[in-house]
């Protein structure tokens, strides 16, 4: 059985192993709910019923076990398997996204670029570009967890109901739209210009 974790919660479980994994890298083996607190910018108490929340446990007067709540935040994000992705449009944001190579080192590979339109990038062939007719052939023959969209918003729903179609089921959604799916699709839109809002309203309203 699944272990039910709140969202508000598994949205900090990235921010947890972030931390986790610096401090591994420091050779520190064991992390109090205080220290994590200052990394975090949150209370010791919500790390406490963060960590509790998931299934993490602590040693009295040690505190938690570096690597041990790393290994078990990365079971619990997936992050244990490889997973393999496509990229829907090779705009700026999709070039920019098929070169970073830090998804790799995660175990997130990018294994196709797709586009309606063949670049003069493309057909010089300096970016693997496909084209989008041949999706369902590429899909059938390779294992796509996650598609990633960076597409106009008007193309957006109908792409991710064909690649939903083609048996993917996690979305990473950079449309400026949120899109629908049924419920066993994991879907994260992003709205890169709500962060920049958000950022505008946190200058203007300084703690």
């Amino acid at each position: 059985m699944a272990l039910y974790i709140p969202d508000p919660v598994a949205k900090r479980l990235p921010m947890y192993y972030r931390y986790l994994k610096e401090t591994e890298l420091k050779q520190q083996v064991f992390i109090s709910s205080s220290e994590l607190a200052q990394l975090t910018g949150l209370t010791a108490s919500q790390v406490r019923q963060d960590v509790n929340a998931f299934g993490g446990e602590g040693r009295q007067g040690c505190g938690y076990p570096v690597s041990e709540l790393k290994q078990h935040i990365e079971k619990i994000l997936g992050m244990s398997k490889q997973q393999h992705m496509i990229i829907v449009g090779s705009g700026n944001l999709g070039r920019a996204l098929f070169r970073h190579k830090a998804f790799a080192e995660r175990g997130f590979t990018t294994v196709g670029l797709f586009d309606s339109r063949m670049s003069s990038a493309a057909r010089n062939k300096t970016l693997p570009v496909k084209h989008i007719s041949e999706l369902e052939r590429f899909t059938a023959e390779q294992k796509v967890d996650i598609a990633i969209l960076t597409l106009p918003a008007e193309h957006a729903q109908a792409m991710a109901e064909r690649l939903y179609r083609c048996g993917i089921r996690g979305f990473w959604n950079f449309a400026p739209v949120d899109v629908q799916l049924p419920r066993d699709a994991a879907v994260v839109n992003v709205h890169l210009d709500e962060s920049l809002e958000l950022l505008s309203y946190r200058m203007e309203n300084p703690e």
